[in-house]
């Protein structure tokens, strides 16, 4: 039986609703969703080229990026797992989890190329490096990002995830011991995007912002709900206020998921009446509990 409640199903049903809709922005680069959907499927096809097995893992090494947000449907719909990496660790604290992991693919964006080469040879499993960043920097053997999507079939991949298969590991802060990857199927980031789209009233004017670290459950859950409902994401590649106000001011923007400490960076920032923030309508934060007075501070100031 085809299951429904998949990543790949949520991605495409924009194609009928929203095809020419702006689906992600990352400072000067966009794509709409029917360029989403080509994307996506482009690579889930050059990862199948690789000759990968269902359930085995890719990994990515990324601030917040179109390549990120790319990655939880492009992976997951290949029949593979996506490991999205915590970009702030150090290099042995990503090779615990990588050894625990066992990508056999990892994606490399440039910044974090010197972290990845410290460890690489310790990382037996990964088989095949795929290069983020300006091309002349790869390293020799690599892989590039958009020269595998460029050469890659644009027809849809002849898989089928189902609705229970492992999409992605998210790996646990390890506050309390080594980190541990936290399983999620499709079906929990499908009912994710279809649930928050309900809560939260989506409609055709909302324009989201992902601000909170896609590695991190609170920029994943904000993903689902802007592709489930057809929302544009600005993608935030690191939290600033500054830069987070601009953005809202820039793009007109209405909803997002914040982790608590943001929102205490908002209540205290000395200079949010230089922003419009004005379009902002429906704010949610978790993560940990915030004090009433810091709640009642940017309730006062942000509305």
């Amino acid at each position: 039986m085809k299951s429904f409640c998949t990543l790949n199903n949520m991605l495409r049903r924009n194609l009928e609703f929203n095809p020419d809709k702006i689906a992600l922005i990352e400072e000067d680069r966009s794509f709409t969703f029917a360029e989403m959907v080509d994307r996506c499927q482009r690579m889930t096809n050059a990862l199948l080229d690789f000759g990968l097995e269902r359930g085995e893992r890719v990994a990515i090494l990324s601030k917040n990026s179109i390549e990120n947000a790319e990655s939880y449907f492009s992976i997951p719909s290949a029949n593979l797992v996506l490991v999205m990496l915590n970009f702030r660790l150090a290099p042995r604290e990503l090779q615990d989890i990588l050894l625990d992991s066992e990508p056999s693919v990892i994606m490399v964006n440039q910044e974090y190329l010197d972290h990845f080469v410290q460890i690489q040879t310790a990382l037996p499993s990964i088989k095949e490096v795929i290069y983020i960043g300006d091309l002349a920097q790869k390293p020799a053997g690599w892989h590039h990002y958009e020269n595998l999507i460029a050469a890659a079939s644009a027809a849809a991949p002849d898989v089928n995830p189902t609705e229970d298969d492992l999409a992605a590991l998210l790996y646990t802060s390890g506050t309390t011991g080594a980190p541990k990857g936290c399983m999620a199927t499709h079906r929990n980031f499908y009912h994710v995007g279809r649930s928050l789209t309900l809560e939260l009233k989506m409609d055709s004017d909302d324009v989201g912002i992902i601000a909170s670290p896609l590695f991190h459950a609170t920029g994943a859950v904000t993903l689902m709900n802007h592709i489930y409902s057809g929302t544009t994401s600005i993608i935030m590649p690191m939290w600033d206020v500054p830069t987070f106000l601009e953005l809202v001011e820039k793009y007109k923007i209405t909803t997002g998921m914040l982790a608590t400490p943001m929102v205490l960076f908002l209540a205290e920032f000395s200079d949010f009446a230089k922003y419009d923030f004005s379009s902002l309508k429906k704010i949610y934060f978790a993560g940990a509990p915030v004090t009433p007075v810091v709640f009642q501070k940017a309730i006062k100031i942000y509305g």
